[in-house]
């Protein structure tokens, strides 16, 4: 009997979305067997190269057994927390209400994400051959979008300590977020969450379990990325 070809993950380890799918498979204890995962880089031109079978698209990106493709960061985790209910801890919620917290944070969090994105296009050195038009107006306005997703979080989560459920776990929400802050704190030099100690506390928390040290980053492009454009 033939056996099936394990799920098949193509990731970029540094990036900030592939790294929310990377930091949930290490803390939930997925099992390397059970996943391929392939690592792509970005090339010169902004293409990426590592897999010439990789399907169009950015990554992260998931091929199941019988070819069908889930494209998004958040769609990969929920079939992933289905997948494997059975291993680790619940971190999608065991109650209709519990799930609703959970997606109410991860589309904060997404939001945060986005705005953090584009006040970063404006804003680093290394964004500036792909936006030449880089404008301090833009970077502060969405910066200070990003911060209110941020503020609205940690109020959402004030009367809890550590993971934001505020449980012995850490919940999607946690994955999600700490992507976002180690990415952007590590390889762009950013503060993102700081001046929050609800989020800092957050931070923290996450920075002390197995798995969750920062990837290494090419050092390259990260010395480029910590540059600020001067007219800012």
């Amino acid at each position: 009997m033939q056996l099936q070809s394990p799920l098949k993950l193509w990731v970029i380890r540094w990036g900030p979305y592939p790294r929310r799918v990377l930091l949930y498979l290490k803390i939930k204890g997925v099992p390397n067997e059970d996943i391929e995962i392939v690592n792509m880089e970005f090339t010169a031109t902004g293409g990426m190269s590592g897999d010439p079978d990789k399907p169009a698209g950015s990554v992260p990106m998931l091929q199941l057994e019988d070819g069908s493709l889930i494209r998004q960061s958040m769609g990969i985790l929920q079939y992933l927390e289905e997948r494997f209910a059975h291993i680790g801890s619940n971190m999608s919620g065991t109650s209709a209400l519990e799930r609703a917290q959970i997606r109410d944070m991860c589309s904060l969090v997404d939001e945060a994400a986005a705005q953090t994105h584009v006040y970063m296009s404006h804003a680093s050195k290394i964004f500036t051959r792909l936006n030449p038009h880089q404008s301090k107006v833009e970077a502060e306005r969405s910066e200070a979008l990003r911060d209110k997703a941020l503020r609205t979080l940690a109020d959402w989560t004030s009367d809890t300590r550590g993971f934001l459920m505020g449980g012995e776990n850490p919940t999607l929400p946690d994955i999600v977020l700490f992507a976002l802050m180690q990415s952007y704190r590590v390889f762009y030099g950013d503060d993102i969450g700081k001046s929050m100690p609800r989020l800092e506390d957050f931070y923290n928390k996450m920075s002390g379990l197995d798995g969750t040290e920062a990837p290494e980053y090419p050092a390259h492009m990260e010395s480029i990325a910590k540059q600020r454009v001067v007219e800012l």
